[in-house]
């Protein structure tokens, strides 16, 4: 099209120097050549922007029809293939369905709590509340300790409590790494 614009524009150019010349106006003020052919190149560059622009327009079109079709072919695959899994589903669960799966394979969700997993998340952050009440205790305790320590008789029933203290705070180490290996177990059965 502006091919065929600018080849109308040089035939109006030539037909207006032809009839200035027959008319014998090539001299006259009112027929000048100049703004003649400055009209026809302003108009020449205004179709060629707008060529251009028309150009951009449908190379974007272009690319968002590709992207469209990548992502129809997409989920027609999708669906096809997992069709029947998503039997007795209506539009909007199968689509949740399909935006989870995507987000699990793009790593960018965290699954779901079920009542059991909810269960043992309560009890690992019980056992890390009871672990650092048992840090500030542990700590309370050896400043008591270290304040005893100018008592003989004092200082052989603090040892002894110490010690009790050090059994007490390893069983309940031992305790809470069995209740996390549990806790792990249980997940893992959760999420079959």
């Amino acid at each position: 099209r502006l091919d065929a614009e600018v080849v109308k524009s040089q035939v109006l150019q030539e037909t207006c120097v032809l009839l200035k010349e027959k008319a014998n106006l090539v001299d006259d003020p009112m027929f000048e050549e100049k703004a003649v052919k400055d009209a026809m190149q302003s108009r020449d560059n205004q179709l060629k922007s707008q060529n251009a622009e028309q150009n951009r327009q449908i190379e974007q079109l272009e690319a968002d029809r590709l992207s469209m079709m990548k992502q129809l072919r997409h989920n027609a695959a999708e669906i096809g293939e997992k069709g029947i899994k998503f039997l007795g589903l209506d539009a909007s669960e199968t689509q949740k369905v399909l935006e989870f799966a995507s987000n699990i394979r793009d790593g960018t969700v965290t699954l779901p709590l079920n009542d059991c997993s909810r269960d043992l998340k309560d009890e690992l952050l019980d056992i890390k509340s009871q672990r650092e009440t048992d840090k500030v205790t542990i700590e309370r305790l050896e400043r008591e300790i270290i304040g005893l320590r100018g008592c003989d008789a004092d200082q052989v029933k603090a040892a002894t409590e110490v010690q009790e203290l050090k059994k007490s705070l390893n069983d309940a180490h031992d305790e809470r790494k069995t209740l996390q290996k549990e806790v792990a177990t249980l997940r893992e059965d959760a999420a079959k």
